[in-house]
């Protein structure tokens, strides 16, 4: 990169409280997210980038919020990861840019990637997400249906006050020999491998179960989406709430619900459509209204395939045949084990700093889904060709 060019661009890399206005994002962009090493420009969207800046604060004359942001993107994608190589980086930006040196001590850094907004971060890798989900090509389709696979994993935090408060660890284990635990649930295309959006929440507490958290979801989800999921998702309310915003789902049946097929409407061998009955208790996450709101019964299709028995909101059996369906439903179980390492990838890197895990992984999340970005460009060229 040659920084003689680039003169006028680092000035305002430098100097960042100067108004901010198109022409700049778009020179901050090309100049510091299409470089050889990081082929990323579209990684933050032009508003998020204001958001970023206005973040900070005047009395910042190194490490503002975007310089601390190309650090940590260059961190995060280093081999070994580590801070001095992050701080080397700035430390060469500012020579070649004619400004005074700055330390290689690593705290000055650390701290304002601590105050790094983590809401800023996930938004990075919710508008990634959905824009490679959304852009997935024709062919990738599934009967016309873009699909999406909901789960929910643990991951373990780095060990500080500020996350034990927040993410407390397991009631069973004696303070001072566990760590940190969070629960996520997310969405993740099956097309792309892109995470379209997820939610956060301590481990244990009322309102942070599984399905709880994916209520928070549901309404990310859009009429031509397929959500496929596991059984602990198979619920009257989270069916009844994709029905009404016409969502379709594909879900294994609970086990302990008990199937009679001389029951419903007949489809074929094992395969009918059955009314459900609106449950009794209603779930912790819904309110009162909410639930009144919901059908008093949903008619949904229930077919067995190989021992094992299916929920859907798809009730043509001519157009789509169990097995055709029971196949769409097998890629969730082999992709559920990847879902969790996309996550959790990288979270067990126990720093001092409050929340960094937090950081490290919405970040990783989105560099690694601006890769996707690339490579679907490529294929989507590729198969229209």
């Amino acid at each position: 990169m040659n920084l003689v060019k680039l003169q006028p661009y680092l000035n305002y890399y430098w100097f960042p409280h100067k108004s901010i206005n198109p022409i700049r994002i778009r020179s901050f962009k090309n100049t510091f997210f299409q470089t050889s090493e990081l082929p990323f420009k579209e990684l933050l969207p032009d508003h998020l980038i204001r958001k970023i800046q206005r973040s900070g604060s005047r009395r910042e004359t190194i490490f503002t919020p975007l310089i601390t942001l190309r650090a940590f993107l260059f961190q995060v994608l280093s081999a070994n990861g580590s801070c001095t190589e992050a701080v080397t980086h700035v430390l060469i930006e500012r020579i070649g840019s004619g400004h005074s040196r700055n330390s290689l001590n690593t705290g000055s850094y650390c701290k304002a990637r601590s105050r790094l907004s983590l809401a800023h971060l996930k938004e990075a890798v919710t508008v990634s997400g959905r824009k490679l989900h959304q852009q997935s090509a024709t062919q990738w389709l599934w009967h016309g249906y873009r699909v999406l696979m909901a789960d929910g994993t643990t991951m373990l935090m780095p060990d500080t006050e500020s996350n034990q408060q927040t993410y407390p660890q397991q009631s069973v284990q004696r303070p001072g020999l566990g760590f940190p635990i969070v629960r996520l649930v997310g969405l993740l295309s099956l097309a792309t491998g892109a995470c379209t959006d997820y939610v956060l929440a301590p481990y244990q507490g009322k309102g942070n179960g599984e399905t709880s958290l994916f209520s928070k979801l549901i309404s990310t989800l859009k009429t031509d989406d397929l959500l496929l999921a596991d059984r602990f998702y198979t619920t009257y309310a989270i069916m009844a709430f994709l029905q009404k915003q016409g969502t379709a789902m594909l879900f294994r049946q609970r086990k302990n619900v008990r199937t009679d097929y001389r029951q419903g409407r007949r489809l074929g061998s094992k395969d009918h459509i059955i009314a459900l009955k609106k449950a009794k208790r209603k779930p912790v996450w819904l309110s009162d209204q909410q639930w009144l709101a919901l059908p008093d019964e949903i008619y949904v299709r229930e077919f067995s395939v190989a021992g094992n028995v299916y929920v859907t909101s798809l009730l043509d059996a001519k157009k789509l045949p169990k097995q055709q369906l029971c196949l769409k439903s097998s890629c969730f179980f082999k992709c559920s084990i990847p879902f969790a390492l996309s996550f959790s990838h990288g979270i067990q890197n126990r720093q001092k700093l409050p929340h960094t895990g937090d950081q490290s992984d919405f970040f990783k999340l989105a560099t690694r889904q601006q890769a996707l970005i690339k490579l679907s460009d490529r294929f989507v060229v590729a198969d229209g060709a």
